[in-house]
C-alpha cells in the first residue's frame, strides 16, 4: 500500500509539472531560436508597440535590420559611431529603405556627397536623435521631442498608430546604447534639414510636406 501511496502521490506532482509548465512550453515553441526578442511598450492612452531586443549597439542593430541598410551606411558615413556618446543612451529616429527609396537619386546623391563635411554630416545625425532613451511608453501625443541639434518633432498618436511629424514609426528595436525607431518616410522636421543643408533636390522649392 505504502508503494501504491508513493506512485500516486509522484503522478500527482508530475501532472501539477506539467499544467504549470504547458503555458511557458507553447509560448517557447511558437517563439524561432535565434529570433528577436519582442517586448511590449505600452503607450500613455493605452496603444503598445512591439519594441525589438538587440544585444548590439546602434550602429551594428542598424546594419543587421534588414530593413534599415541603407540608413545604416547613410549613418555610417555621418559618423554615427563618432557622435555617439561613449556613455548613457540616445534615442535615434531613421527612416525605412522603402521610404529612402522614394526619395530621388540625385537627393540621396547629394546627400553622401554633403555627409563628407565633417561639421554637416554632425548637424545631420544630431538631427536624427534625443538625447536619452526615450522608450514608447514614455512618449505622449502632442510631446515636442527636441533633438540634438535643437530641432523638435512632434509626437501623435491616431487611430492606433504612432507617429512624429508626418511620419508612421513601423518598428523600435532597443540596443546597448539606446533606441531606435523605424519610419516609414522622412519626417517634415527632418526633411527641413535635409534642405536646408543643400541634399534635396528639392530644395530651392517650397516644402509640400
Amino acid at each position: 500500500m505504502d508503494k501504491l501511496r508513493k506512485i500516486a502521490t509522484m503522478l500527482t506532482l508530475f501532472a501539477m509539472v506539467l499544467t504549470f509548465a504547458a503555458p511557458a512550453m507553447a509560448q517557447m515553441q511558437g517563439t524561432p531560436m535565434g529570433s528577436p526578442t519582442m517586448m511590449p511598450g505600452q503607450m500613455h492612452g493605452g496603444m503598445a508597440m512591439p519594441v525589438e531586443q538587440s544585444n548590439k549597439d546602434m550602429m551594428a542593430a542598424l546594419m543587421d535590420t534588414k530593413d534599415t541598410s541603407m540608413a545604416a551606411s547613410i549613418m555610417k558615413t555621418a559618423g554615427l559611431d563618432r557622435i555617439m556618446r561613449t556613455e548613457g543612451m540616445d534615442t535615434l529616429f531613421v527612416a525605412s529603405d522603402m521610404a529612402l527609396k522614394a526619395e530621388s537619386p540625385d537627393t540621396l546623391n547629394r546627400m553622401r556627397e554633403n555627409l563628407k563635411d565633417r561639421q554637416m554630416a554632425t548637424e545631420f545625425v544630431k538631427g536624427h536623435m534625443v538625447s536619452g532613451m526615450i522608450t514608447p511608453d514614455k512618449m505622449t501625443d502632442g510631446e515636442k521631442l527636441t533633438m540634438m541639434n535643437g530641432m523638435t518633432m512632434e509626437v501623435r498618436k491616431t487611430d492606433g498608430r504612432m507617429m512624429v511629424d508626418d511620419a508612421n514609426i513601423v518598428k523600435a528595436i532597443k540596443t546597448k546604447n539606446g533606441i531606435i525607431y523605424v519610419m516609414d518616410r522622412i519626417p517634415s522636421s527632418i526633411m527641413t534639414l535635409v534642405e536646408q543643408q543643400g541634399m534635396s533636390s528639392m530644395s530651392d522649392m517650397p516644402s509640400s510636406r
